[in-house]
């Protein structure tokens, strides 16, 4: 399992970032109470400001009427299809693309509704590591995770490293954007539309991300 480029990732978590606040301002209200039906949506579009301006393109995620996503539909420079299939403890996600490339297909194999490893068609596996409160805390390509009770505090990736600060205002909300920070690539589209699986489920938004790169502010 590769890990991506890191200046790509770089630019990708800085439009990411821009396009998850957003949606986390459009579908929450600002309220001292934690409102339980936050945790009900589902996602349905995801952008990368930084990569189009196009409302067109991005992520398009639909789900089965158990509420589970059953494909994502990535349009950029190609399109690309992700279609899924759930079975009793494990998922399959087939990608295939209109670039007439050969489709690429995952399982994730899922205990306690969590994803414990995954891998690709030539066995390449990737494991995941939980803290006690089932959030994610690190993978075996070099992906990093710390917490601090609910609030996702930093992240590490490759050589790639993220600070977020939280203030003392109201900051309720759904922060889909963890799922392209600190997970594999391969978990990103899966993760966005469901995060408790992935053990990145959180409902707090920070007021500040600062982004290092080998040590140095990059963003």
């Amino acid at each position: 399992i590769k890990k991506r480029h890191t200046m790509a990732k770089i630019f990708n978590i800085t439009g990411a970032i821009s396009a998850a606040i957003i949606l986390c301002f459009s579908i929450t209200s600002c309220s001292k109470v934690n409102t339980p039906e936050i945790k009900e949506k589902k996602l349905v579009n995801f952008r990368n400001q930084a990569e189009s301006a196009d409302p067109s393109y991005g992520y398009t995620f639909k789900y089965d009427n158990q509420g589970k996503l059953i494909s994502a539909t990535l349009k950029y420079d190609s399109i690309v299809h992700h279609d899924f299939i759930w079975d009793e403890n494990t998922i399959t996600l087939t990608k295939t693309s209109n670039t007439g490339t050969a489709p690429q297909s995952y399982k994730f194999v899922l205990k306690n509704n969590l994803v414990q490893y995954f891998e690709n068609e030539n066995k390449g596996r990737c494991t995941i590591t939980y803290n006690s409160a089932n959030q994610f805390v690190e993978s075996s390509n070099g992906n990093t995770a710390q917490w601090d009770g609910d609030k996702f505090i930093q992240f590490t990736e490759n050589r790639v490293e993220g600070i977020l600060t939280y203030g003392a205002s109201c900051e309720k909300g759904y922060l889909p954007f963890a799922a392209t920070l600190i997970t594999p690539s391969e978990c990103t589209v899966l993760y966005l539309a469901h995060p408790e699986i992935g053990g990145i489920r959180t409902n707090q938004l920070p007021s500040t991300i600062d982004l290092y790169l080998s040590g140095k502010k990059a963003y």
